[in-house]
């Protein structure tokens, strides 16, 4: 089983011991593929079970449709928006992450979702069993998912700035006495770009579809996290073994993306 994102937004109070739950997910979209055992309950209503009322649990028509609305992009474009200029001096507060973002973050943030949208349509339109053709963009599950949360959903840019549920997040740092650094090796990198961005990446090469807005990114978050996954427009690097990216698993065709498994010849 697997699901499109976590079901609570947490802060750390005191590392190691304890959290604050600061939003809990109404709804999240999930995929199930299984096995050989035969449960004795059906799996989702089981863990529904265990979660409780909230969040409400459904399950996605094909398990790819969890790869593209992770919007696995959302927080590494923030980053390198946000860093990609960085003159190298250390900052004396820690800036706000989501409400300073700016036209240029939210076209950055567009295009990769264009680009997104682009793979899993090719994918619909080579497997029209595989319905991916619905997926929204970025603006419109920001403005689904957070609802109740926004005070001007009139565009991206509003969205994200009037976001309750954002106000008042910074960017992960590293503290040094009095001033900050950006901490490269967050999980906004170390997460989002291997067990995300690059998956997109990797089937976008099964189905042929550029990706030029999300290799920028990729290609700044690498450098700064010291991996190589995309070399020479090919995610052939020394860590690709590293990622969850279909190439990692040696999977060669989109038949084998799609099952989950490999064929036997």
């Amino acid at each position: 089983m697997s699901f499109e994102i976590s079901p609570w937004v947490c802060e750390v109070v005191e590392y190691g011991k304890k959290v604050e739950v600061t939003r809990t997910a109404k709804r999240i979209n999930g995929s199930i593929l299984r096995g050989k055992a035969i449960p004795r309950k059906p799996a989702l209503m089981s863990l529904q079970m265990t979660l409780g009322f909230d969040p409400a649990l459904q399950q996605v028509k094909h398990f790819a449709e969890l790869l593209f609305t992770s919007y696995t992009f959302f927080n590494p474009v923030l980053m390198y928006s946000k860093w990609k200029d960085w003159d190298g001096k250390a900052l004396d507060a820690e800036p706000l992450l989501y409400e300073d973002v700016t036209e240029d973050t939210v076209k950055l943030l567009e295009s990769c979702s264009k680009e997104y949208q682009d793979v899993a349509h090719a994918i619909s339109a080579k497997k029209p069993e595989v319905d991916l053709t619905e997926i929204p963009d970025i603006f419109n599950w920001v403005i689904e998912f957070y609802k109740k949360d926004i005070e001007d959903g009139t565009s991206l840019l509003k969205a994200i700035q009037t976001n309750k549920v954002y106000k008042g997040v910074k960017h992960i740092m590293k503290k040094n006495k009095k001033t900050f650094n950006p901490d490269f090796e967050c999980r906004f990198l170390t997460e989002d770009v291997p067990m995300g961005m690059v998956v997109v990446r990797g089937i976008a090469e099964f189905v042929e579809v550029p990706m030029p807005s999300c290799d920028a990114v990729i290609q700044w978050a690498q450098e700064k996290m010291k991996k190589k996954y995309l070399v020479d427009g090919k995610l052939s690097g020394d860590n690709m073994n590293e990622t969850r990216a279909p190439q990692r698993f040696g999977f060669t065709t989109l038949d084998e993306i799609l099952s989950g498994r490999k064929s036997d010849s």
